[in-house]
């Protein structure tokens, strides 16, 4: 159950649902060993919402980080899904600017997928995350 909880969570924060401060501070208030949890649940589901390189700098600006930051470095270059991956073994004092980082990457290419989708689209993940009959819906379905 954690696992769907904490994938709702990230979808409200994409959705502007929880705002992105909010989010930050769910985020920052976990233990370490729940963050790298969280940032290997965010990761898949970015790399599902299918980003590509040229999302990359626009989600650095959107998360309002330095392009030096080790983990905009590491998206910059080479594969997205290989770099995504390798900076999910940053330390720990990295996992907050990854977690921004993710996040703005997964609002933009989910953005361009929900487009796709169109007006009859049935993914959870893209109904309204802020009524709560959908959440306890999706909790009983999955």
């Amino acid at each position: 159950m954690q696992t769907l909880d904490n994938e709702i969570k990230l979808n409200q924060i994409r959705q502007g649902v929880i705002v992105d401060a909010e989010g930050e501070a769910w985020f920052a208030g976990l233990e370490a060993a729940e963050q790298k949890s969280v940032l290997y649940q965010l990761n898949y589901i970015c790399m599902q919402a299918g980003p590509t390189p040229a999302d990359v700098l626009p989600a650095i600006e959107r998360a309002g980080l330095k392009p030096t930051f080790t983990p905009c470095v590491m998206l910059q270059n080479g594969k997205l899904r290989e770099a995504s991956s390798r900076a999910l073994q940053l330390p720990s004092a990295e996992y907050l600017k990854l977690f921004r980082l993710l996040m703005a990457l997964f609002k933009i290419a989910d953005q361009r997928r929900r487009e796709l989708c169109g007006a009859h689209c049935r993914h959870w993940w893209h109904q309204d995350l802020s009524n709560e009959e959908i959440l306890v819906s999706i909790r009983e379905q999955h």
